[in-house]
């Protein structure tokens, strides 16, 4: 397929076809009065004089960078003409520029393709710097010895392989977007800053060694960084934040468009969460009539407040050293309960019991030869001290022989207020 060649050059002419000899082409942003150069190659690299004047056929050669308002005029400056919003060959939106990792700098000027030149040399447009991985080796490095910011007008692209380092006490400040994948990005001693578009930062972008001591926002690798297995990612309309996990079993809640993620206030308290403890192994006691702690069947409570509970225990137990069950609260705080279920005897009832801070127990009695429940269901009364309710048993009498707490017994307690 062939095309016509068109005129490769800028050319004015009047309405006789006479060219405008020495005429001014000037330029600016469009939309503005504010200047704007034009270039004499077509990889921008060389701005034109700002009128640009037309050579004796009223010609020169023109690169546009964006979108301009041309304004041209005769050699004695009267004005021929105005065209704003004028676009130049592609998309200026979509524009891609490559620093050149050779360059010994990539926050001070160089010859043209560091990272400062381009950043520069796009000013306000729009546009996107691609650190590509191109050194031959395994990664190519862009070396940042000057500290360096990417505004928000500029996208920083970076290819696998591809990574800048950071000088010891420089900073490279981002506030547009970043795109890579999942690959680290970043490296050296000095810090990342800045806020990035991104709504997710990958902690795998960022080395181990950099400072990241001034991370506005919070979303760079210092809030990833500082999470811990079970922690969620959200943003908060501002930059990433985290939440942290609170207790196992916790509700994440939406807050809703314009709200922010929480964890339900139905169970991240002692004061609104039913807890269930249960006995993980049989515990055994031989020949001693003095209370011990159970292994596992205590539950927290708060310094203040009134908590409820039901402790499901299966026994086995003989006649002769019986079983005895008591308790020990915090420091002042009152624990009442009571006592029910197949003692081991028949037509035995319910018994009531008091205690204040172990110092008193209640007897039940065994069963020779097999496993037996018994129910005890209670409240504790704080007394201005946090601690645990701990469940304590023994052999009522002294006996050589086993007296088990079996597996699977287990505390059921809430706050009543």
């Amino acid at each position: 397929m062939s095309t016509l060649l068109p005129y490769p050059r800028f050319k004015a002419i009047d309405a006789a076809g006479v060219p405008y000899s020495g005429g001014k082409v000037y330029t600016y942003r469009a939309g503005t009065s504010t200047a704007k150069a034009t270039y004499s190659d077509m990889a921008c690299a060389t701005p034109n004089a700002n009128p640009v004047v037309l050579d004796s056929a009223g010609e020169a050669t023109l690169y546009l960078k964006g979108k301009y308002k041309i304004v041209l005029k005769t050699s004695a400056d009267v004005p021929v003409w105005t065209l704003d919003n004028v676009q130049g060959m592609g998309d200026w939106e979509e524009s891609a520029f490559y620093p050149d990792y050779n360059e010994t700098d990539q926050g001070a000027a160089g010859s043209g393709a560091s990272m400062k030149d381009l950043i520069d040399w796009i000013a306000s447009e729009n546009a996107t710097l691609i650190l590509a991985h191109n050194s031959g080796s395994t990664t190519t490095t862009y070396t940042l010895s000057t500290s360096e910011t990417i505004p928000s007008n500029i996208s920083l692209k970076v290819q696998k392989g591809a990574k800048i380092s950071i000088g010891a006490g420089k900073t490279l400040t981002i506030n547009g977007n970043i795109d890579a994948g999942d690959w680290e990005i970043f490296t050296g001693t000095g810090t990342v800053a800045g806020s990035p578009l991104n709504a997710i930062m990958l902690s795998a972008w960022f080395n181990a060694g950099l400072t990241n001591s001034t991370n506005p926002s919070g979303a760079l690798k210092s809030i990833v960084a500082s999470g811990a297995q079970g922690d969620i990612f959200y943003h908060n309309g501002t930059s990433v934040v985290r939440l942290a996990a609170v207790l196992s079993g916790d509700m994440l809640v939406s807050g809703g468009s314009g709200g922010n993620p929480s964890w339900s206030t139905l169970k991240t308290t002692l004061a609104n969460r039913i807890q269930v403890i249960r006995k993980t192994a049989d515990q055994i006691v031989n020949n001693s009539a003095t209370t011990v702690n159970d292994t596992d069947l205590k539950f927290p409570i708060e310094s203040d407040g009134i908590w409820a509970f039901e402790l499901w225990l299966q026994i086995n137990s003989g006649s002769t050293p019986d079983f005895k069950i008591a308790f020990a609260v915090p420091a002042s705080a009152l624990a009442e309960f009571q006592v029910s279920g197949d003692m081991g005897k028949a037509g035995t009832g319910d018994t009531p019991v008091a205690i204040l801070n172990d110092l008193a127990a209640v007897a039940v009695s065994g069963r020779a030869t097999e496993d037996f429940v018994v129910m005890v269901r209670g409240k504790v009364v704080a007394g201005g001290t946090a601690g645990n309710v701990q469940f304590k048993w023994a052999q009522n009498t002294a006996n050589a022989s086993d007296s088990i707490v079996r597996a699977n017994s287990h505390f059921i307690c809430h706050k009543l207020n």
